[in-house]
């Protein structure tokens, strides 16, 4: 486990879920429908995973996925009996190294990964109906890990998807690195229905 307190420094810009995403946010509760299955890849302040829950209440089952425990999170387990936090990077099951602060370019090395189809059986969660990622640099590897849910469940996705060169550099992924999630996901019969705040990418199988 990561030593939040090493990192805490990076983390004091008060990002709002109504303000900074609501773009993004708006457009995501249409798919949010009681009782849903919500993975939250990449949760870090968990403001998505409360998002959702302040929306559906008790009727909703929300996993927070991240590298790091934020405080925030600590303080939304002990608040939502209904959220539980999986403190893991997420992937093939490989070791990665993980972007934990876009700002500053810090990265965690040598994490071993998890994939969502692992997490599933392991923890018998039979349905997904929602996966949302940002984690700024895995996106593909997490897909891979994927899909099961993706053939079973044929959750919603969001996925933050940077696009310039410099980007790309900077979090040590391909240039190519959006085409090939959007080539993968059309395997599965994906299709993009919507694009909000200019890299926040919503697929939904058709």
């Amino acid at each position: 486990m990561i030593d939040y307190s090493k990192y805490s420094h990076l983390f004091n810009d008060p990002w709002n879920i109504e303000y900074h995403e609501k773009k993004t946010w708006d457009y995501m509760k249409v798919f949010l429908n009681r009782g849903c299955v919500f993975f939250d890849v990449g949760c870090q302040k968990g403001i998505f995973s409360e998002g959702v829950i302040d929306l559906l209440k008790d009727d909703c089952s929300v996993y927070g996925f991240d590298v790091l425990e934020h405080p925030s999170i600590v303080k939304l387990r002990k608040r939502f009996s209904n959220f539980k936090f999986i403190n893991s990077a997420i992937g093939t099951g490989e070791i990665i190294a993980c972007m934990i602060d876009y700002n500053t370019n810090t990265f965690v090395e040598n994490q071993k990964s998890l994939s969502l189809d692992e997490f599933c059986l392991q923890n018998k969660v039979n349905n997904v109906d929602f996966i949302k990622i940002d984690v700024d640099g895995c996106e593909y590897k997490i897909l891979e890990g994927s899909k099961n849910i993706l053939k079973k469940y044929s959750p919603v996705l969001m996925i933050e998807m940077v696009n310039s060169e410099d980007d790309c550099n900077r979090l040590r992924i391909e240039s190519t690195n959006q085409k090939k999630c959007k080539d993968f996901l059309k395997e599965y019969n994906y299709k993009i229905i919507g694009v909000k705040d200019d890299i926040n990418y919503f697929f939904k199988k058709s």
